[in-house]
């Protein structure tokens, strides 16, 4: 699910840019035409890999992938303020939010909840 609304917000922001008010249109246009900040699609990709193994790691009930879903989440919160600023349409910032309450809620079934011993099950199994 948390894919999906990753995918609606790209989806969201190629189509409704045209809803944003003509001076933040025009600063957007601004962006683009900017060469890449390396660091920036460094920082980008490495989360998104980690986040695509921490999503495969969780899937099949690894422990590793349960950490590494939270550090990426964490170091998905802390990296953007440190980066160029971001602007999202009204439909844009509902499927970020929503992105956010799931990420919450995944971290609360996977540390809190009874789905908690499949993971250390399953790292009791790899230790035998």
């Amino acid at each position: 699910m948390v894919w999906i609304n990753l995918i609606a917000a790209v989806f969201s922001n190629i189509v409704f840019t045209d809803t944003l008010p003509q001076p933040l249109q025009l600063y957007l246009i601004e962006q683009d035409r900017q060469e890449l900040n390396l660091v920036e699609m460094i920082s980008a990709l490495s989360v998104l890999l980690a986040m695509i193994i921490a999503t495969i790691g969780v899937w099949i009930f690894k422990p590793w992938g349960r950490t590494l879903w939270l550090l990426t989440i964490i170091a998905g919160y802390l990296i953007p303020p440190y980066l160029t600023p971001t602007l999202y349409n009204g439909i844009e910032s509902y499927f970020m939010d929503f992105t956010m309450m799931l990420d919450g809620a995944i971290l609360a079934m996977l540390y809190l909840s009874s789905a908690r011993s499949l993971f250390d099950r399953n790292e009791t199994n790899s230790l035998e």
